[in-house]
């Protein structure tokens, strides 16, 4: 079925139309860093792709150098839980930026530990990590929402079920993922607290 343009009444919007979503999300924030590799050649996209990687309690995830400068590799240095984006660091502190570079350097041989680029962001998380993809009852409003730092990773799925909802097909949305079961998990367990990605 073609989904282009049947409704141009149709608009992707951010709205804070769900009341709900403020008691179930919470905030953490999502700190990017790039590094600069001793031999950019190493971390170019034909020999080094996008990445997940983890040694002990230790994450990093990111991507090639595009720039044949720097490669982004990115991790979680244990800030807390936010409730307001307001609250949201804007920046890392020098001593944040030290201990990712000492982990970059640990994880990645031949990087210079201090970053060349920096830059915080927010992204919004669910108890269980798992996103909220539905719709409302009357059909008028998709949510895609809660996606604990894996929604770039996961936009294709998310899209794919975004038009499965908005024109009524019939939809692979895993059950757990419905608002309604988000807030049933939310009475038995609480809020997020914390563990980054």
């Amino acid at each position: 079925m073609d989904r282009r343009h049947r409704d141009p009444c149709f608009r992707i919007l951010v709205v804070p139309a769900l009341p709900e979503l403020n008691e179930l999300l919470r905030l953490q924030v999502l700190g990017l860093t790039w590094f600069m590799p001793k031999q950019p050649e190493l971390f170019a996209p034909e020999r080094f792709p996008a990445f997940l990687r983890d040694a002990g309690s230790v994450h990093f995830f990111g991507a090639p150098s595009f720039d044949g400068y720097a490669f982004k590799a990115c991790t979680n240095p244990e800030w807390p839980v936010y409730r307001d984006v307001s609250e949201v660091p804007t920046t890392h502190t020098r001593e944040e930026l030290i201990r990712i570079g000492q982990r970059a350097a640990e994880l990645f041989e031949g990087v210079n530990p201090e970053p060349v680029r920096q830059s915080v962001h927010h992204c919004a998380y669910t108890p269980d990590r798992l996103p909220v993809v539905d719709r409302s009852a009357s059909g008028r409003l998709v949510t895609i929402a809660g996606l604990s730092g894996h929604g770039f990773k996961f936009s294709p799925q998310l899209g794919e079920w975004a038009a499965q909802l908005a024109m009524d097909e019939e939809s692979t949305v895993d059950p757990r993922f419905a608002l309604p079961a988000h807030l049933s998990r939310l009475a038995e367990t609480g809020p997020y607290t914390g563990g980054g990605h």
